[in-house]
């Protein structure tokens, strides 16, 4: 009897480890988008991240650089959490596994910096790379074993968007823009894309939400 049990238990605990995902996902493909405290946008806002056999969707109450000056260094550096306000699950892939989640961890972006030009015409981008770690909970309380975490790694180009001159050297920033690339990147993306994207910010997120609410 007592070696059922110790059996039993043994099945129990094997059955409770999460997947970990030792090889970082390379994220090749995804943009996310913070909006700044004077774009008239409020969080939460949502992002998707897409590497090989890996979609992963994430809401972050993160915000943006709200503003800069004319000829000072600024660095676009900044560390993205997932949101611990969801009320549903999302559906994330990763490695090919699929899993409904709340997600925990954080994603560093690390941003290459740069000074600001003197006219909005000037280049507001530069370069970032990012690493990170999510895991994946069953509850929203994140009790427990993880689901599933996961090691992310990617980079491409960060940009200020949506920028207003308000005199004297000084712009006020819609938008803090993270572009991922697949391989190493120069060029700047297009304004009229960015700007696309920072407006489309409260549908995503509101998407995310629908979504979720739409598998209960």
């Amino acid at each position: 009897m007592r070696l059922r049990l110790l059996l039993l238990a043994a099945v129990s605990c094997l059955g409770a480890v999460p997947h970990a995902f030792a090889d970082p996902i390379a994220i090749s493909r995804g943009t996310v988008a913070l909006a700044s405290p004077f774009s008239g946008l409020d969080p939460p806002f949502g992002f998707e991240l897409f590497g090989n056999d890996t979609a992963i969707a994430v809401e972050t109450f993160a915000q943006g650089t709200p503003a800069v000056g004319a000829g000072t260094r600024v660095d676009l550096s900044t560390t993205v959490t997932p949101s611990q306000f969801l009320n549903h699950p999302l559906r994330e892939t990763v490695n090919g596994a699929q899993f409904d989640v709340f997600l925990s961890g954080g994603l560093n972006f690390n941003a290459t910096p740069f000074i600001v030009p003197a006219t909005i015409s000037g280049s507001f981008t530069t370069l970032f790379t990012m690493s990170g770690v999510l895991s994946g909970f069953s509850d929203r309380d994140r009790a427990g074993l993880p689901l599933f975490t996961a090691n992310l790694a990617g980079h491409g180009t960060a940009s200020l968007v949506s920028l207003r001159d308000t005199g004297g050297g000084s712009f006020l920033v819609g938008s803090t823009v993270f572009t991922f690339s697949p391989a190493p990147v120069s060029p700047t993306p297009e304004p009229r894309t960015l700007v696309m994207l920072v407006g489309g910010l409260a549908c995503v997120a509101f998407l995310f939400r629908r979504r979720a609410v739409a598998r209960m």
